[in-house]
């Protein structure tokens, strides 16, 4: 059996819970650019960069209309930063995966601002070896340029690496490259690209802790 190294997560709705809110905060500023959301599905919307996800669904938007979209929606998450909720156990399982010396990596498409905004904001910024944010990589989940980057950083074969993702995209991302993938019932009610799934940390806490 090959031994883990390293434990990446993804960010939204993996660390924090900020889907729902930054979905909802998608479809208030898409509507106020005179935009009808109402055949936007969530499913569609999380694991992917939010400039990625405008350029699929709206070709006709320009450049200029997509960067200022995006920076209205980083300017609303921005005043939001208290409702942002920590996924059930993520602290233990930081815990645990550092008392074990795993390495601990982030790939995410949210900005780097952002995402160490809510890391520090919730004090669990020490806990990351490396962060790979959506402002360091050309394309979006399911790409997996984002996990590329991170096991060269790492130095770590994707074998070697567990990947904790929320979303179909970021699911296949991390399989492409021969990640083992646990996938995390934030939203969904099953991800059947990966290797196994949870409810919560605690269920991987004590998965990785009885298989240690």
């Amino acid at each position: 059996m090959i031994m883990i190294k390293s434990v990446i997560f993804d960010f939204d709705g993996v660390i924090v819970d900020t889907e729902t809110g930054k979905f909802n905060d998608f479809k208030v500023v898409l509507e106020q650019n005179g935009v009808d959301t109402s055949g936007i599905e969530f499913s569609e919307f999380i694991g992917k960069k939010r400039s990625f996800f405008l350029r699929e669904r709206f070709p006709d938007f320009s450049d200029d209309k997509v960067l200022e979209i995006v920076e209205e929606l980083h300017k609303a998450q921005s005043r939001k930063i208290q409702d942002y909720k920590i996924i059930e156990g993520l602290k233990e399982l930081l815990e645990f995966l550092k008392s074990r010396d795993y390495s601990i990596a982030i790939c995410t498409g949210s900005g780097g601002e952002f995402v160490n905004f809510v890391l520090d904001y919730n004090s669990i910024n020490h806990y990351f070896d490396i962060k790979i944010t959506g402002d360091m990589v050309a394309v979006s989940k399911p790409d997996p340029e984002c996990f590329e980057v991170a096991l060269e950083q790492l130095k770590c074969e994707s074998a070697e690496a567990i990947v904790i993702e929320d979303s179909a995209a970021g699911v296949a991302a991390a399989k492409k490259i021969g990640c083992n993938v646990f996938g995390l019932l934030t939203y969904v009610a099953t991800l059947e690209q990966a290797d196994r799934c949870f409810k919560n940390h605690l269920e991987i806490l004590e998965f990785l802790n009885a298989a240690d």
